[in-house]
């Protein structure tokens, strides 16, 4: 089950950031003429965290900048968030044994800072790369560990966050036995987005609090839409759609009102909402989100039986999906193509859609076993950096071993020499007797 819980740990990055779009220009200005001081590691920091979405590269590039002089001053709190970001930038790639590396490094300064707040983060952060790579068990563990220290901080926020991380887990497993637990998650974060949006103490903006209640009500909607229960998750989605509504969310709560409709059979219901859902989108110009409003209209229009239409809508939707590469958006036009011609009936164009949608569902199988492939590269890759650091962990040991042995004999010697000399002197002061 695909949630727009997915996009969670992103947004929560964004979160942690201010918007720094149209600031570089004045960023990189001051940088340049500053002083090698600790304010010019902090405002390298910031530029950093401009261009995560718009260029990783030139994010891990300054972040690295920011890290070399965080380390000349010995300025730790910033030099733990250098390296988050250099992480960051990587995790953008989707080069995750380098965001794992630099990550882990983050983590341990924040240790040494005893700052658990940036511990909790980076823990957070952690498990959504395990998680990235199917590994639900070690991001269970990380979130886990993520969630215990910021509700020892009460930092509301990251709790939510990491709240509906652990909540995703068990929703996309597709299990009925741990969607139950999905739900319990998500109803507890949706429970702090609303504290958060009401008790003014806690001096969250409203745009923050309305996402996490957002989030939480579309993964509770979503989990009860693939249990059949309609009721509840429409009455969740409606009210994701109300915190949603005017922002570039809307679009998504809308589509998932249409689909509950085309469900029960209530096509022209569903076709209202699908149509609002599209003429937001292109207004912002969001192109899954365009693609999505058109297969869910193309749904509604079976349903009527104006199979034509349908057709038109689903071609729409190949197109869009087609040039941007939505290949799920993709595969579902290519059923539905399918589908209608043979009901108009067009065997001839039916039989076209139902053979490239053959030949696609084998590039995803072959997305799918790539990943899979990859997954398993990862844990070799993980163990065996592993193994470096433990052959590099036993050869220090060894050396440690090797210099305590050799401070016991240089000792034993001077101790003995000490005794021969204190013997020899004895002996001396004896024969001086005798004389």
């Amino acid at each position: 089950m695909k949630t727009r819980l997915s996009s969670i740990f992103l947004f929560l990055l964004i979160l942690s950031a201010p918007a720094f779009a149209g600031k570089i220009d004045s960023l990189t200005k001051i940088i340049s003429t500053a002083s090698e001081d600790t304010a010019k590691v902090s405002l390298l920091n910031q530029l950093s965290k401009s261009y995560f979405a718009t260029d990783p590269d030139k994010a891990i590039e300054i972040g690295k900048e920011a890290q070399a002089l965080a380390e000349k001053l010995k300025y730790k709190p910033a030099l733990a968030i250098a390296l988050k970001q250099i992480g960051i930038g990587y995790y953008m790639q989707g080069k995750y044994l380098e965001t794992l590396d630099y990550w882990e490094q983050s983590l341990q300064v924040f240790e040494e800072l005893d700052d658990k707040n940036g511990q909790s983060n980076i823990l957070n952060n952690i498990g959504s790369v395990y998680y990235d790579q199917l590994d639900f068990e070690k991001a269970l563990d990380h979130y886990l560990q993520a969630l215990r220290l910021a509700e020892l901080t009460r930092e509301k926020l990251r709790m939510a966050s990491v709240i509906g991380n652990i909540g995703n887990v068990y929703a996309n497993k597709e299990k009925r036995t741990t969607w139950d637990k999905a739900i319990e998650y998500y109803k507890s974060g949706l429970n702090i987005g609303i504290e958060l949006k009401t008790n003014s103490a806690l001096k969250c903006p409203p745009e923050d609090a309305n996402q996490i209640i957002g989030t939480m009500t579309v993964g509770i909607g979503e989990v009860y839409m693939n249990k059949g229960d309609y009721k509840s998750a429409l009455d969740y989605f409606e009210q994701s759609l109300k915190v949603y509504e005017g922002t570039e969310a809307a679009p998504y709560s809308l589509n998932d009102i249409g689909k509950i409709y085309t469900l029960q059979n209530q096509p022209e219901k569903a076709i209202e909402y699908h149509q609002k859902a599209y003429d937001q989108a292109i207004s912002m110009d969001l192109q899954l989100d365009m693609a999505q409003s058109l297969i869910g209209l193309a749904k509604a229009k079976e349903v009527q039986g104006n199979l034509k239409e349908a057709v038109k809508n689903y071609l729409d939707a190949e197109k869009i999906s087609a040039e941007v590469g939505f290949q799920d958006e993709l595969k579902f036009s290519y059923e539905g193509l399918a589908k209608s011609y043979s009901k108009i009936p067009d065997y001839q164009k039916a039989f076209k859609y139902q053979s490239l949608l053959s030949t696609l569902k084998d590039s995803l199988y072959n997305i799918a076993t790539d990943k899979k492939v990859a997954s398993l590269q990862f844990d070799f890759d993980i163990s065996k950096k592993q193994g470096q650091i433990d052959l590099l962990t036993k050869d220090q040991a060894l050396k440690e071993a090797d210099l305590r042995r050799q401070k016991i004999i240089k000792n034993a010697t001077i101790g003995g020499l000490a005794v021969v000399l204190l013997f020899l002197l004895v002996v001396f002061r004896q024969k001086e007797k005798d004389y």
